[in-house]
């Protein structure tokens, strides 16, 4: 799905994981997986405002 404001991210599956959601990193050339991680909210807009990727933290409760 492609996230084009604060509605889109609203209609996200929020509820299945604790107000988190998966995120996969992928190298832009070849597409290999890099890495697993978990956004919330907060996390997500920081990402899509900055383009530089923002995960949380379950084991801080930080960004």
């Amino acid at each position: 799905m492609l996230i084009h404001n604060d509605n889109d991210i609203d209609t996200l599956a929020w509820q299945k994981m604790n107000g988190l959601l998966p995120a996969i990193v992928q190298d832009a050339f070849d597409g290999r997986v890099l890495m697993q991680a978990y956004m919330n909210r907060q996390a997500l807009r920081s990402s899509l405002e900055t383009g530089c990727v923002t995960f949380w933290s379950r084991s801080r409760e930080a960004l």
